[in-house]
C-alpha cells in the first residue's frame, strides 16, 4: 500500500510519495553515479541489456535491486503502487518487478514522456513477474506516476499490458486502478477503452479509496492557493486525517487508514520522498527524504544527485526512526515531545537548504553538517527517558 501524487506549477513540479512496506523491512536512500553502457545488467530476477544510466537517487527496500521511488539528474521522478487486475501474478514466471521498472525508468529517461515509452517497451519485451514482498512471498502488478518539471503520466499495468494518461496540472495514484481513459497503451489493449475493465473486482480497495480521496482533496485545495511550498507536501505525507497523534486502531480494509500508514503487524510507511523539479534549466532538482513513518521522522534535504546525507543510507538510522515510530504510536506524550524536537530541527535544515539554493560549494559543507546534526539528534533521542529503543 502506497500513496503517490504530484502538482505542476508555473515554475516546476512537486512530487511526493509514501512507501508502505512490510513491518521490519528497512528502506534506505542511495545515490548512484552515471553508468556507461555494457553488455548485461542484472535486475532483481532478469539479466537484460545494459543501456547505461543517468545519475540517480533511489529509496530502496534493502533486499531489492530496484526502488519504490526516486529522482534522476534529468529532473524525472517516479513512484510505483501495488495494484490488482484480472491477470493472476502467481501464474507468471519471474521477470521484471515494479521496483525494477522504477529504477530502469530513472536510469534511462530524460523526460516523463520518454519514461512512459521506456517502461512500455520493457513491459512488452520482458513482462512482469516475481516476488516483490519477501515477507508474504507475494508477486503483484504495479501502477506508476512519472513526472518531470512540465507534466506527469499515470501508467497502469497488468503483466505486460499497460495504459498511460498525461496530466499537466495534478495527479494522484494509490493501490487501485484509476484510469477510465488513456492516451497511450500497449498494442494488446485493442478493444479495451477503459483500463478499469481489467480491475480485479474481488480485490478490496477501501484502504486505497480513503488515501486516494485524501490526496485528491489536498491537490484540489492547494490548486486554489497563491503559494505552494515543500512544507505543504511534507505535511500531507504525515496526514492522519487531520488529527494527531497516529490512529490507535487501523485495519487493512479502510478503518483508521490514513496517508501516513500505521497498520500494526501488516504494513507501515517505511520511507517517504518529496522532491521539487524546477523548469529553469540551470536549477538542480531538490529532494527531501524521510526514513520510517514520516510523522515521527525528519525529511532531510538533498541536491540530486551530488549531495545526499550519508545517514539516509545507514540501516541504523532507519531502525532508530522505525523504533521511535512504534513507541510514539503507543505514547501520546512521547509523540508530541519527539515531534516538537524533530520539527524544529527539520525546519532549520530545510530552510538552510532553500537559502543555499544551487551553490554547490555550500551544499558540500551543508550535507556534512546534516549528517552531524542527525547523528547528534538520534543520540539525544536514544537517551530520552520515555523511549526505550532497545525493547
Amino acid at each position: 500500500m502506497c500513496d503517490t501524487f504530484c502538482y505542476v506549477t508555473e515554475e516546476g513540479t512537486f512530487f511526493a510519495k509514501n512507501s508502505d512496506r512490510p513491518v521490519n523491512e528497512a528502506q534506505l536512500v542511495k545515490a548512484y553515479k552515471t553508468r556507461q553502457k555494457s553488455e548485461i545488467l542484472q535486475t532483481q530476477y532478469l539479466k537484460i541489456k545494459d543501456e547505461g544510466a543517468f545519475a540517480i537517487v533511489l529509496s530502496q527496500p534493502e533486499w531489492l535491486w530496484g526502488a519504490e521511488h526516486g529522482v534522476n539528474d534529468k529532473k524525472v521522478a517516479v513512484g510505483n503502487e501495488k495494484i490488482y487486475t484480472v491477470d493472476d501474478p502467481y501464474q507468471h514466471k519471474e521477470a521484471l518487478i515494479g521496483m525494477d521498472l522504477v529504477r530502469l525508468v530513472l536510469e534511462r529517461a530524460s523526460s516523463a514522456q520518454e519514461g512512459v515509452e521506456i517502461l512500455g517497451e520493457l513491459l512488452e519485451k520482458y513482462g512482469q513477474g516475481g516476488i516483490a514482498d519477501i515477507y508474504t512471498n507475494e508477486p503483484y502488478w504495479s501502477s506508476f506516476l512519472i513526472s518531470d518539471p512540465f507534466e506527469a503520466y499515470v501508467v497502469e499495468t497488468s503483466h505486460n499490458k499497460w495504459a498511460a494518461k498525461k496530466f499537466t496540472d495534478k495527479a494522484a495514484i494509490s493501490n487501485r486502478i484509476t484510469l477510465k481513459e488513456f492516451d497511450l497503451a500497449s498494442k494488446d489493449l485493442k478493444g479495451i477503452s477503459c483500463f478499469d475493465d481489467l480491475r480485479n473486482k474481488d480485490a478490496p480497495t477501501q484502504h486505497a479509496d480513503v488515501r486516494l480521496s485524501a490526496n485528491q482533496k489536498f491537490l484540489e485545495e492547494i490548486s486554489k492557493r497563491p503559494n505552494v511550498t515543500i512544507y505543504d507536501f511534507i505535511e500531507q505525507l504525515r496526514d492522519h486525517n487531520g488529527k494527531n497523534p497516529p490512529p490507535k486502531l487501523v485495519t487493512p480494509f479502510g478503518e483508521g487508514i490514513t496517508v501516513c500508514m500505521h497498520v500494526k503487524d501488516f504494513q507501515l510507511t517505511q520511507a517517504s520522498m518529496v522532491c521539487y523539479l524546477p523548469k529553469a534549466p540551470h536549477l538542480n532538482p531538490k529532494a527531501f527524504f524521510a526514513l520510517a513513518n514520516p510523522c515521527s521522522s525528519i525529511f532531510l534535504p538533498a541536491m540530486v544527485p551530488k549531495f545526499v546525507p550519508r545517514v539516509l543510507s545507514e540501516r541504523e538510522t532507519w531502525r532508530t526512526f522505525y523504533t521511535i515510530s512504534r513507541l510514539t504510536e503507543q505514547n501520546d506524550q512521547a509523540y508530541y515531545e519527539v515531534t516538537s524536537r524533530l520539527n524544529a530541527l527539520e525546519a532549520t535544515l530545510i530552510s538552510q537548504s532553500i537559502e543555499i539554493g544551487d551553490n554547490e560549494e555550500k551544499w558540500e559543507e551543508f550535507i556534512s553538517y546534516v549528517d552531524y546534526a542527525i547523528t547528534r539528534y538520534l543520540e539525544d533521542i536514544k537517551s530520552y527517558s520515555e523511549l526505550d529503543l532497545n525493547r
